[in-house]
């Protein structure tokens, strides 16, 4: 499966593997959907470690899934981006909008509860 869930008691793990793009965005949020519907649980923390290419849906997906999370009070967080995404987070000027971390253990810290 190209999107993956894990939960743990402070956030929702979920792991992109191919490009994030087309189909692959339209499963992220419906993945990002169901979490909101079964759990209470607003923290998201997107994990990129086999993810290839970030398309323009992409993008969108993630400012999507980032107002979500807002919306209900959580925190939206990128793990293990390859230099690709980030130079496409810095040339879309979208970097500042998501707090990125080389490391999932990272982006799990400090997580509310």
């Amino acid at each position: 499966m190209p999107i993956r869930r894990e939960d743990y008691a402070n956030a929702c793990v979920i792991s992109v593997e191919g490009d994030l793009a087309g189909a692959q965005t339209v499963a992220l949020r419906d993945v990002v959907a169901a979490q909101f519907q079964r759990h209470g649980s607003a923290n998201v923390v997107i994990d990129f470690q086999n993810a290839g290419f970030l398309s323009s849906q992409g993008l969108e997906a993630l400012l999507e899934v980032r107002r979500q999370c807002e919306a209900r009070r959580g925190q939206i967080r990128l793990a293990r981006l390859d230099e690709h995404a980030l130079t496409i987070l810095q040339i879309t000027r979208l970097a500042h909008r998501f707090e990125c971390h080389d490391e999932l253990a990272d982006a799990m810290k400090g997580m509310g509860a």
